[in-house]
């Protein structure tokens, strides 16, 4: 997983993409930093390791308060851990 930010492939409209696409590069979304800490918050939610020394999973409150874009993904994708969804 990249966890960069992209346009949905499904939206017909090529100029409403193009926008987001747009969007995206303006707001610099898909920066190292950005995509690092996207990472780091899914990680975090799923119990996988971080390589930073923290342990347990973080709960899907927390995640939805502070990182509501991993969140939602998460959802969307059927992803969150048993008992979340």
């Amino acid at each position: 997983m990249s966890f960069e930010v992209t346009p949905n492939p499904e939206i017909e409209d090529a100029a409403l993409r193009e926008r987001i696409r747009l969007s995206i590069v303006h707001l610099r979304l898909n920066e190292p930093t950005f995509c690092e800490t996207r990472r780091y918050c899914h990680d975090r939610y799923l119990g996988l390791p971080t390589g930073r020394g923290e342990s347990g999973p973080w709960p899907l409150s927390w995640l939805e308060e502070e990182c509501p874009f991993v969140a939602r993904e998460l959802r969307r994708q059927g992803r969150l851990r048993a008992g979340d969804a």
